[in-house]
């Protein structure tokens, strides 16, 4: 099945089909902007809308479990109390989320105000197992949640523009003129009258018809004053409502340019991030992971991408212990009018702790190529640090808990929604501390440097101004002094061999440490693109045929996947060009950069599959 359309195994996920990398039309209009104004940009785009595009149909507690619908009945209020109600209150909450311990222990908090009974304990034992629950359904739920298509959340829609006011749309009514009043019947008519009555009827008829003229002209007098009134009231009418249209459709236009810009502005994004720019990448996986991913809510992480490699590496803080109970059951003593606890078992702490760290890597790596929709990244490295304080020192310290690395292809394989996470990570040969629970540290797979001193171009004007050396710069002799030094500040016994073939450097160090140590290979590759799977395993076979115990690949560059695949599982060692200036910083105090001259070529002997 596709990760990348949503489906991994049996898993199917909701989510929308992610087209590939097709051609940007619309990014061919898109008005240059610096970065720093791209990157403002889009920081507002995204947190105007942030809230608006997050899952709000269904609650958290429904998320965070695989199958909550099955699972209903063991929830139900307990017959004949109705404190359970604070724990239904609880599992409809939206902002609650098993990864935040806070709100875990605000959710047993407010269970403290009630009296000691039955019905406590009850609920406490309720809420315990459902918390555990849903700790170890963490991935279930993550793969099965609607994962929605970033740039089409994040377009701007228009604005409603306010309407014009109701009485200006509304016509003046013009006044009604006037309409004379029937004259009464005429004296000729009445011909059975005497001809006193005729002459009385005569006079009276003359009057009527004076009073009917008189009322008529005064009423035609009063329309053309009325007339005046509304020719003027109708111009004014008039000029209000031009001007009301007008301003309408001045604020359409702007807005039209203001969702045009902002528009543009996220086509630009997109095509930066679909063409492989890494800054672009980097800053698309943290907006969209943090308005998507499962796990990436309440948590801080950071990313960094490498196009060379097509390698993404994200680093995240992992959630303090605390989301485990201390508690694993409450029961209620009669007798005493008390609840008395049993508290978790330390090995029961670390296994679910250790499940809860390992499921969290596999769904970040997930995640993001599930997010991946133009197939930038072939390989994750997720590297989940925990935030602690050191004892010794009293200073706050970041140890890494756990390291894997997996291409698209492993993750696609797997059929998540019923491996173990534990065996899983072990399967994709991670690294994981021995014990998660007392924050035994163990060595990243690949150091995460945000700040990689190896992106300095050569137009930048600084550049003639900074005095690091250029390692790409150095004569041959003195990058293979250079390299001898490095490993010796490591501690190991160095000895140079002859050149290699393509201008690296073949050194031989023995580590002298007993049982970890032995012989060591070390090859070394100034190189402009990303070094060939050939060049690791040309590393591997010179180490079998010195009986070496270890091989060490350094380049000025990177590795592709092919070579990460290979050297998996293998006591190999690979380090790009910002582990490199990272290890001359840290062991031999050597501040360096890379620059790559324009007129530089590497060596065909190890160009390919890479």
């Amino acid at each position: 099945m596709d990760l990348r359309s949503g489906h991994v195994g049996l898993g199917a996920y909701s989510g929308s089909d992610f087209s590939g990398g097709n051609a940007f039309d619309e990014a061919a209009s898109i008005h240059e902007e610096s970065t720093e104004d791209m990157i403002d940009s889009e920081n507002s785009l995204v947190s105007g809308v942030a809230q608006s595009v997050r899952p709000t149909a269904v609650d958290s507690w429904s998320l965070l479990s695989a199958n909550s619908a099955a699972r209903q009945d063991e929830f139900q209020p307990i017959p004949g109390s109705n404190e359970s109600e604070e724990i239904q209150h609880l599992k409809t909450e939206s902002t609650f989320n098993v990864l935040d311990g806070d709100a875990i222990h605000h959710a047993f908090m407010k269970l403290e105000h009630l009296s000691a009974s039955e019905g406590k304990a009850v609920q406490l034992n309720e809420l315990t197992d459902y918390l555990i629950k849903e700790l170890l359904n963490i991935l279930k739920s993550g793969i099965s949640r609607e994962c929605p298509d970033f740039f089409s959340c994040m377009k701007v829609p228009p604005r409603q523009i306010e309407a014009v006011p109701e009485r200006l749309r509304k016509a003046i009514k013009p006044p009604t003129p006037p309409t004379r009043r029937a004259y009464p019947v005429s004296p000729e008519k009445h011909w059975s009258l005497t001809a006193k009555g005729q002459e009385k009827y005569r006079l009276r008829y003359q009057k009527e018809v004076q009073q009917i003229n008189d009322e008529y002209i005064r009423c035609c007098h009063t329309y053309r004053q009325q007339m005046a009134n509304y020719e003027i009231q109708e111009k004014q009418h008039l000029d209000e409502l031009k001007l009301a249209n007008e301003h309408r459709s001045k604020a359409e236009q702007a807005e039209q340019k203001r969702v045009s810009e902002r528009n543009n502005v996220l086509m630009s994004f997109k095509h930066d991030v679909a063409s492989g720019d890494g800054n672009a990448v980097s800053r698309y996986f943290h907006y969209a992971l943090q308005l998507f991913g499962f796990i990436f809510e309440y948590e801080d992480f950071d990313i960094v991408y490498s196009p060379d490699s097509r390698r993404l590496i994200l680093q995240y803080q992992l959630p303090n212990r605390d989301i485990i109970p201390e508690v694993r059951t409450y029961r209620y003593v009669k007798s005493r009018n008390s609840i008395t606890q049993t508290l978790f078992k330390k090995q029961d702490t670390k296994k679910l702790y250790t499940s809860v760290i390992a499921q969290i890597a596999l769904l970040a790596i997930v995640e993001v190529f599930r997010l991946d929709f133009s197939n930038i990244v072939d390989t994750v490295c997720f590297n989940g640090m925990y935030l602690t304080t050191d004892p010794s020192t009293g200073h706050t310290v970041f140890p890494c808990l756990i390291s894997v690395q997996a291409n698209f292809k492993e993750i696609s394989e797997l059929n998540l929604e019923r491996v173990d996470p534990v065996a899983c990570l072990k399967h994709l040969s991670a690294v994981v501390s021995r014990d998660p629970n007392e924050v035994v540290p163990v060595r990243p797979l690949i150091k995460f440097d945000k700040n990689d001193s190896r992106f300095v171009t050569e137009e930048n004007i600084l550049s003639d101004l900074d005095q690091r050396p250029n390692l790409m710069e150095l004569t041959p002799a003195e990058f293979e002094s250079l390299v001898t030094n490095l490993f010796s500040k490591m501690g190991l016994d160095t000895k140079l061999t002859q050149p290699s073939r393509d201008g690296g450097v073949d050194c031989i160090a023995y580590d002298s440490r007993p049982i970890l140590g032995g012989k060591v290979v070390i090859q070394a590759k100034r190189y402009k693109n990303t070094v060939g799977v050939a060049a690791v395993r040309d590393l591997y076979g010179t180490m079998m045929n010195e009986g070496a115990s270890k091989g060490i690949l350094v380049t000025t560059s990177g590795y592709g996947s092919a070579s990460d695949k290979f050297a998996k599982n293998k006591p190999l060692e690979l380090i790009d060009g910002s582990g490199l200036l990272s290890l001359l910083k840290e062991y031999a105090g050597v501040e360096a950069k890379i620059v790559v001259p324009n007129d530089w070529v590497d060596s065909p002997l190890y160009s390919g599959e890479i």
